[in-house]
């Protein structure tokens, strides 16, 4: 059953690089950027390995702890959980969960993360490789930190799955897990800080660092990490205790998915069809209009309740902003410090604005081929790409004019708020306009509506992550002017700020009127290449 399941994901990872030149474009840059952050991370792992154990433990095991708990929620938000193997689709067949789970446990490992998971796993086996008693113990515990990694987070989507019967408990489940996203990054920032001065304010920083390494080494998610590192040092009750309880972890974990998968194979397939109220629009239709591009920009606002595929991305949109702000708040007292909150509060709001693109170029895809009835009606491409931009622009404006607002006065810094305003509305509506050109051209397979919000295929991820670098390059050249006015204004040139403030809305709003124009006209071109694209297979 294991090497059924490779074939499978191979043969659809395959099917994912014929389905368009775009996709696969987008998987072969996925790979490469993948490997482009790896391969220098491995290489470091090697490096570290003439450090002796003690260095290796310090830096390796607080580390890989931290991508052990990231893996859990952190993807659901921003990339989502590649499930080509859907258990669902074996609903049908005679095959249970317990010959199930090995193979999608190994096929977990057949793509850009899990390819990047495994290299950097070999690295660490390589740095632990100084003593025949580590190397042992590496070669059971790293690939078990590994296995643990896919248990997280595939536990925890089929878990969600099967909570995801009613539209209710879905808009309930994608908040919680929104949120629980925020305060996860934002811990995992801030206890990285509090470590970071914890060593810093230490008499011998070595020790502070070992410390903070056996600490992170007796938490669930640093179990498996440190067992090799007490091997080398002589510990081997202690990595022997370490490496049980990683086993008895990876062992509850794949029970607990077991049990989910179970119930997934029994469970009939969550519907779309409950019953609750409709309520009326007019407001929205005030607000919009009547107009073509009006009735799609309120459909779109009237989806953020109703999908909860959207409701995941506007969620992630609205604690995007709290999660770079709150950590540059903390632990700032002078110096570097003070340096680090005036960067990260001057980042936040153009950061969100152009993280907003990427929002508003997932738009269409959620609709999939249910958008074959603006192609069927005769619905102006240009009327789409200006009804979806201007149904984001009402929920990210106020963002971006908050964060705006708190990062000036936090800093007192009123002599830059022209600036940084210009910039911020330059980024935004050219990341918007570079959307709606990019989103024309690059489309891909999204779960159906009332299906699991945190679901990817392996040729979504990738088409999107194309999207992502083409909507990122679009903004940035497009508001290269501002940029540029920005970095002046902050050299102390007092006429950039003001100057900025004009130039940015007019070249941001030039950008969004030619990304609406000429994408609108794209999508008038390729309506059926574009529905294809977004056809479930």
């Amino acid at each position: 059953m294991v090497a059924l399941f490779v074939r499978l994901k191979l043969s659809l990872l395959r099917r994912g690089f014929g389905r368009s030149g775009a996709t696969a474009a987008g998987m072969v840059l996925a790979y490469l950027f993948a490997l482009g952050l790896t391969l220098p991370a491995v290489a470091g792992l090697i490096f570290l390995r003439q450090g002796g154990p003690e260095v290796v433990a310090s830096v390796t095991v607080p580390l890989f702890a931290m991508l052990t708990v990231g893996w859990l929620v952190l993807p659901l938000l921003f990339f989502g959980v590649d499930e080509t193997l859907d258990p669902g689709r074996f609903a049908l067949l005679p095959v249970r969960a317990r010959t199930m789970l090995p193979g999608l446990v190994v096929a977990s490992f057949i793509g850009a993360p899990g390819i990047a998971l495994v290299l950097l796993g070999v690295g660490l086996v390589i740095a632990w490789s100084s003593t025949p008693a580590s190397l042992a113990m590496a070669a059971l515990a790293v690939p078990l930190g590994a296995v643990t990694c896919v248990l997280l987070s595939r536990a925890l989507t089929t878990a969600l799955a099967g909570a995801l019967g009613r539209r209710r408990a879905r808009e309930n489940v994608a908040a919680l897990v929104a949120f629980a996203g925020l305060f996860l990054g934002i811990g995992m920032q801030v206890v990285g800080r509090l470590l970071s001065s914890w060593v810093a304010a230490a008499e011998d920083p070595a020790a502070g660092a070992r410390g903070v390494a056996e600490f992170v080494g007796w938490t669930p998610f640093g179990w498996a990490w440190a067992a090799p590192g007490d091997m080398a040092q002589g510990r081997y009750v202690v990595g022997s205790v370490r490496l049980v309880l990683a086993l008895a972890l990876a062992y509850g974990l794949a029970a607990w998915w077991r049990w989910a998968l179970d119930r997934a194979l029994v469970t009939p397939a969550a519907g779309t069809g409950d019953a609750e109220k409709v309520h009326s629009s007019a407001a929205l239709e005030r607000l919009f209009g009547t107009s073509a591009r009006g009735a799609i920009a309120a459909r779109i606002v009237r989806s953020w309740r109703r999908d909860s595929r959207a409701m995941v991305q506007v969620a992630t949109l609205a604690v995007f902003p709290l999660l770079m702000v709150a950590p540059t708040l903390i632990g700032t007292g002078g110096g570097r410090g003070d340096r680090d909150q005036l960067v990260g509060l001057l980042s936040a709001a153009p950061f969100i604005a152009v993280f907003a693109g990427m929002v508003v170029a997932n738009s269409l895809v959620l609709d999939g081929t249910a958008a074959s009835l603006h192609a069927l009606v005769g619905v102006r491409g240009s009327d789409d790409r200006w009804g979806r931009a201007l149904a984001y622009l009402l929920l990210v404006v106020p963002v971006v004019v908050l964060v705006w607002g708190a990062a000036v006065a936090v800093n007192q810094r009123w002599d830059l708020a022209p600036a940084l305003g210009g910039l911020t509305a330059g980024l935004l509506l050219a990341s918007v306009g570079g959307a709606s050109w990019a989103s024309a051209h690059f489309q891909w397979p999204q779960p159906p509506a009332g299906g699991n919000p945190f679901q990817r295929n392996s040729g979504g991820g990738a088409a999107g992550f194309m999207l992502l670098i083409a909507n990122a390059v679009v903004a940035a050249i497009g508001s290269l002017p501002v940029i540029v006015l920005f970095v002046l204004a902050l050299t102390g040139a007092g006429w950039a700020g003001p100057a900025a403030a004009v130039v940015g809305p007019a070249v941001g709003a030039a950008v969004l009127w030619a990304g609406c124009r000429f994408g609108g006209a794209a999508l008038d071109r390729r309506w059926p290449e574009a529905l294809e694209a977004m056809r479930r297979s």
